[in-house]
C-alpha cells in the first residue's frame, strides 16, 4: 500500500519530510528544491498572492511579457500544442520528422532528466519502435497528420514533450 502525502500549501515552508520525499522522487539536491520552491512562491505571488502560477505571471517569469508564444505554451488548445511540439521536432522545417530530428530530440529530453540513462542502442530501438507505430506510410518521415493521428491516440504524450520543451526552445 503507498503511502499518501500531503500536498504542500503555498506560503509554507517545506519540511523535512516533504523535502526527503521531494529528493527520492525527482533526483534534485535538497538546496535545489529549496530555491525551486521559493522561486515558485515568488512567481506564484508576484501579482496576486493565490499560490497559482497564472499565465500573466508565468510570461513576466520567463521574460516574455506579451508573448504570442508564451500564452500558446501556457494555455493554448490541444491542437495549438500539437502544431507547436511538432514545430519544434521538424528541425529543418521541411513538413517531416525523421529518424534524425527524432534522435536529436530525445538526446536533449534525456540530458535534462538525470534519472533515465540510455545506451546508444537502447535509443535507436525506441526511434524504431516510435516510427513503426507513427509512420503509417512508411516513408521514414512522421508528417503533422501521423503526428497529430498518433498524438490524439495517446494523449499523455503531450505531457511528456511539455516536460522538455523549456530545454528546447
Amino acid at each position: 500500500m503507498t503511502e499518501k502525502r500531503k500536498a504542500v500549501t503555498y506560503g509554507e515552508s517545506l519540511s523535512n519530510k516533504d523535502i526527503s520525499n521531494l529528493v527520492e522522487l525527482t533526483g534534485f539536491k535538497e538546496k535545489q528544491l529549496v530555491k525551486l520552491y521559493d522561486y515558485y512562491k515568488q512567481i506564484a505571488g508576484s501579482l496576486i498572492e493565490d499560490g497559482v502560477i497564472d499565465n500573466q505571471e508565468f510570461e513576466e517569469s520567463l521574460g516574455l511579457k506579451g508573448s504570442v508564444f508564451a500564452t500558446r505554451l501556457f494555455k493554448g488548445t490541444f491542437e495549438d500544442r500539437l502544431k507547436l511540439t511538432f514545430q519544434v521536432y521538424d528541425i529543418d522545417g521541411d513538413g517531416g520528422i525523421d529518424k534524425n530530428e527524432l534522435e536529436l530530440i530525445l538526446k536533449a529530453c534525456l540530458k535534462e532528466n538525470f534519472r533515465i540513462k540510455l545506451s546508444q542502442k537502447e535509443l535507436e530501438q525506441i526511434i524504431d519502435q516510435t516510427f513503426l507505430e507513427i509512420d503509417t506510410d512508411n516513408n521514414g518521415k512522421i508528417d503533422f497528420e501521423e503526428y497529430a493521428e498518433y498524438a490524439t491516440k495517446h494523449p499523455k504524450i503531450m505531457d511528456n514533450l511539455d516536460i522538455c520543451l523549456p530545454f528546447l526552445l
